[in-house]
């Protein structure tokens, strides 16, 4: 279990277009076996748990699922931070969720729960995981349609007249479709007769809403959709209602659709807003006159007097990385229907075509008979609460795509099956902490000098000074008092579980509890954990118990508790290497060979995330890095940040040596006085403190030494050929050494806006434990642009100016060219400012921690 810190408009509308060391303690212990329950025609959840992973700001959720064949079920997970008080959706969880989640046993969910809840400890924490319908019953009603509160002045024209309108009952989809679902349909339909979908469609996450669909292309895949599930379909291309909607761009009418077919369609604009409303008359919104961040999507404006919002602008929860800002589709409570996202998130396509209102009672109106432009209802991620309202209505031309656009179905008949079904997991803890460096804890003044290394053990106790400090123990004081405690807790059918009882400091950041058990004190193994917490203590530590999350039916004998160091750099041994393209099949300019010579230096592991771009950052902003303020962007809190500037990386190296104490590497004078924290500056080689501890851009000779991981004179850091399941770059038959099965981007990080990122950790690392050396992002380097020399060099530095500068690594857009261990990129001058989608960049030290 880890302990780990934590990752701490209005806009104007066209109506036509919008826009180690180690402490073991021994223990005898008995573990349970578990059964799983065959599968009912009711859902039925079970054996919900949850962890936290290490070194991650994850954590994992797991339950067993029967469902029957082929029920639409729709999973979501709800966490509770006091205990199952009160519960909210789960921000980010992503895995065995959504439509259609299938049977078995182990799915799993993770959850950002740094996303969510940054801060301290939370002590009693408890997931909910949900089975339900994927659709809502919307009950036969009549209501009053339109701007009830259009006395006020707010509104459009076009909203009134306010109108009575009857509806039989239907079903409608709890959640604007998504981009999993989307696909899967997709996928379906193209090999069954409906080309047009192919490239239509994306989407941010699985989870998140599916945009950038016409509504030519809905309609189709609503065809589709029923299709492949063995329902009629609904839309035609004739009056006869024989020849099924699957291609072309089609101004399919009302006497075209089947209405009464039990197949997939979208809403009508009445069911819409009937729907929206949520049984609730006359009010603004869904659940009320007025609107803030806490309720929906949407940008806030102080324009309108019903925005309550704290924030102003985008959502702040969502506002990260690239556009579309979408959030899941699950991530803010339902209305009283039990629909999600009636008011933002994605404006939502209606069939009908645009018209006037009447003023006169209706029955299941469907809109104009005439007319081209198609309604779309329902607020969005970019727009004021004005267009949140349920009564607002807007339309567009039917083949139009945009970021903006999404849907849910409905259907003309009402679900047979409505149950619902809520199982929670045991109480847990989450552990995300306020960061406090370990190397400052251990460099404390009282701490005796020749103490003060992890390793250390003082006061002849045999303990580390690294385990006294992740236990709480004063730093001059015995850990006798302090060790872990075995226990064996029981548990169901007269079984119990090994555990530990200890103490956590919560200062203690950087740092890996494990959990390890053994039946023969030799070969030591970490199962699937859990931290339960016992209480807070006077002198501020936290005790806690860890406990075998599913110990197996096998004994186990011992148990220990061991803390690390978790290490997000690795060191890189000093050595000789040929720099440059072997092979002969490069450009001109990885040529000649030469050898080259360096000292060991650190290297990041990874290339920097957007979650560490984000903490460093929000630092920096407060201490006179105002440069940084909207610089980078990041598909995720694990993807590389990219469309970040030399300069702007340059000057984040600097944040981050700052942040944590260590001495910078960049200036802008000769004299090394002036640490470089704003403007555009072309940083000489004399103006970089090469002997500093702190943070820099690795140099062009150390980005390939490392990037060869110690294999030499191969293509990629792992031999001669490349494909998908090595690296993330652009699959092409124009290379002999390319061997991937799929063309293009990557098929697994293709989905949804670019930049097509994959997350850091994604594929194996190489020979030096380095990840993406070949792949995802490309990598800034120091040096400037310029040619290679053939005599043997030392700690290279490249050419004292120049015009461009050096990226390395291969990128999720270029072929398999540009992920040679050779290839060389050149990008523009530091004080262009230049940025792009496909450039990140990870940190080296020069001297080795």
């Amino acid at each position: 279990m880890l302990l780990s810190r934590a990752l701490r408009l209005f806009r104007s509308f066209n109506p036509h277009r919008p826009a180690a060391a180690v402490g073991a303690l021994l223990v005898a212990g008995v573990v349970p076996g578990f059964f799983f329950s065959s599968l009912r025609a009711q859902p039925a959840v079970s054996n919900v748990q949850a962890v936290q992973l290490p070194d991650t700001m994850q954590v994992v959720i797991t339950y067993d699922l029967a469902v029957a064949t082929g029920r639409n079920n729709l999973v979501s997970v709800a966490v509770s931070s006091d205990g199952g008080v009160t519960y909210a959706p789960a921000v980010g969880s992503a895995g065995a969720v959504g439509w259609q989640t299938a049977s078995g046993t182990g799915q799993t969910v993770k959850w950002d729960v740094g996303a969510q809840w940054p801060g301290q400890l939370l002590p009693t924490v408890k997931a909910r995981v949900i089975v339900a319908d994927s659709l809502a019953l919307i009950p036969a009603g009549t209501f009053t349609m339109g701007n009830s509160l259009s006395g006020g002045g707010e509104g459009e024209s076009d909203e009134l007249p306010l109108h009575s309108v009857t509806l039989p009952a239907f079903s409608l989809a709890k959640t604007l479709t998504t981009w999993a679902e989307w696909q899967a349909v997709r996928t379906w339909a193209v090999a069954h007769g409906y080309p047009d979908l192919t490239e239509a469609g994306a989407g941010m996450a699985p989870g998140h809403p599916v945009h950038s669909v016409s509504w030519y292309d809905i309609v189709k895949w609503s065809n589709a959709k029923s299709e492949m599930e063995g329902l009629t379909p609904c839309y035609y291309t004739n009056d006869a209602q024989t020849a099924v909607y699957r291609t072309g761009l089609v101004e399919v009418s009302n006497s075209q659709v089947k209405w009464e077919a039990n197949g997939y369609r979208l809403p009508t604009e009445a069911e819409w807003e009937y729907a929206a409303r949520g049984g609730l008359s006359g009010k603004r919104f869904p659940w009320g006159d007025t609107i803030r961040h806490t309720l929906a999507n949407y940008s806030s404006s102080a324009a309108e007097a019903y925005d309550g919002s704290a924030t102003r602008d985008y959502h702040p929860a969502y506002q990260g990385g690239c556009t579309p800002y979408t959030n899941p589709v699950i991530a803010f409570a339902p209305n009283g229907y039990g629909l999600y996202d009636m008011a933002g998130n994605l404006l939502q396509w209606c069939w009908d075509r645009n018209g006037s209102y009447g003023s006169t009672a209706q029955s299941s109106p469907r809109g104009s008979v005439s007319g081209t432009s198609r309604v779309f209802r329902g607020g969005c991620w970019t727009y004021s609460a004005a267009l949140a309202r349920s009564a607002y209505r807007g339309d567009w031309g039917p083949d139009n795509h945009d970021f903006l656009f999404g849907f849910r179905y409905a259907r003309s008949v009402v679900p047979l099956n409505t149950a619902t079904v809520v199982t929670e997991s045991p109480d847990f803890s989450v552990c995300t902490l306020p960061p406090v460096s370990l190397a400052v804890w251990l460099a404390r003044p009282e701490v005796p000098v020749g103490q003060r290394t992890p390793l250390a053990a003082p006061a002849g106790d045999g303990v580390t000074n690294l385990m006294k400090f992740a236990l709480g123990v004063p730093p001059l004081e015995s850990a006798a008092a302090h060790l872990p405690q075995p226990v064996m807790v029981p548990l169901a059918a007269s079984t119990r579980a090994l555990a530990l009882d200890f103490t956590v400091n919560p200062q203690a950041q950087d740092l890996r509890y494990a959990f390890e058990v053994s039946d023969n004190l030799v070969a030591w193994t970490e199962p699937l954990a859990f931290v339960e917490p016992l209480g807070a203590n006077p002198d501020g530590t936290v005790s806690v118990r860890l406990r075998e999350l599913t110990p197996p039916v096998a004994a186990r004998r011992f148990a220990r508790l061991r803390v690390s160091i978790s290490e997000s750099s690795v060191l890189i041994p000093a050595g000789t290497f040929t720099m440059g393209d072997n092979l002969g099949e490069g450009n001109d300019n990885e040529r000649p060979l030469h050898s080259v010579t360096l000292p060991a230096f650190s290297m990041a592991k990874t290339l920097t995330t957007w979650a560490q771009w984000q903490t460093v950052r929000t630092w920096a902003v407060a201490h006179g890095y105002t440069d940084l303020a909207g610089a980078g962007v990041g598909k995720a809190a694990m993807h590389p940040v990219v469309s970040v500037s030399w300069a702007d990386a340059v000057k984040w190296c600097n944040a981050k040596s700052e942040m944590e104490g260590l001495t910078p590497c960049y200036y802008t004078n000769n004299a090394q006085t002036t640490v470089y924290r704003t403007g555009l500056v072309d940083v000489t080689s004399a103006q970089v403190k090469w002997t500093a501890g702190g943070y820099r851009l690795p140099t062009e000779a150390e980005w390939e030494y490392a990037g060869r991981g110690g294999l030499s004179g191969k293509r990629f850091p792992w031999g001669n050929s490349i494909d998908h399941s090595q690296a993330n770059y652009n699959g092409s038959t124009a290379y002999a050494y390319d061997g991937s099965a799929k063309l293009g981007y990557h098929p697994d990080y293709a989905g949804g806006a670019t930049p097509h990122t994959s997350p850091v950790t994604a594929f194996a690392s190489n020979g030096y434990g380095l990840y993406d050396m070949a792949g995802n992002a490309l990598g800034w380097c120091w040096d400037w642009s310029g040619d290679y020399g053939s005599a043997a060099q030392t700690s290279p530095r490249g050419p004292a100016a120049g015009e461009t500068q050096v990226a390395r690594g291969g990128v999720w857009y270029f072929a398999a060219f540009s992920s040679r261990a050779a290839a060389r990129y050149y990008y523009y001058v530091p004080d262009s400012g230049f940025r792009d989608l496909g450039i990140g960049f990870r940190w080296v030290r020069g001297s080795v921690p």
